[in-house]
């Protein structure tokens, strides 16, 4: 059976600093009941969750009432998430941030200053562990009063946009327009 959908949105959603990162489509299943859903796609094969949205509004999570078969809708949200992706805004590396009185900000420097990044999030994942370690460490050692709690930390991936702007059809009622928004000059 092949799923027939019209996606509405994605979003990209990060999930803590420990969490698996995943992607949330709001579309229209056009094959048999021809209602909106929301669908979850994380990253490892077969991980896909389907909802339907009035459903959920009315507080229905019951299994076999407001859930579907992923398989079927798994493909279809898989290329849309791998068109979004394709030439846009992937990450390019990662950085752990910190919360400042409620501002989020890289406080980690090396040691000429330079804002610390990561190539994967697994890395950056392993130094906020080991910074909370040392950290605790050093309270134990009598050098530090308390230890940071982890939810004082985030990791957050930085993107790097790609120069030119393409756009995608996934759908007849989706385009994603990839790349920085060009404004003309005002003259």
């Amino acid at each position: 059976m092949t799923s027939r959908i019209q996606i509405i949105d994605i979003a990209y959603h990060r999930n803590g600093i420990s969490g698996a990162p995943f992607y949330v489509a709001l579309f229209r299943d056009t094959h048999d009941e021809s209602t909106m859903k929301v669908g979850v796609i994380f990253d490892a094969p077969s991980h896909c969750a389907v909802f339907d949205v009035d459903k959920l509004a009315r507080g229905d999570i019951t299994f076999g009432s407001n859930s579907y078969r992923g398989d079927v809708f798994e493909g279809p949200l898989r290329k849309a998430v791998g068109l979004l992706n394709s030439e846009a805004q992937l990450p390019t590396s990662y950085e752990v941030q910190t919360d400042m009185l409620g501002t989020w900000k890289n406080c980690w420097r090396y040691d000429n200053g330079e804002p610390m990044t990561f190539a994967i999030r697994g890395e950056a994942e392993e130094a906020v562990k080991d910074h909370i370690i040392d950290c605790i460490n050093a309270v134990e050692g009598g050098d530090m009063e308390d230890s940071p709690d982890p939810s004082e930390f985030r990791i957050v991936a930085i993107i790097t946009p790609t120069r030119t702007a393409k756009e995608y059809t996934v759908g007849p009622r989706w385009t994603i327009s990839c790349g920085p928004t060009v404004k003309p000059d005002s003259k």
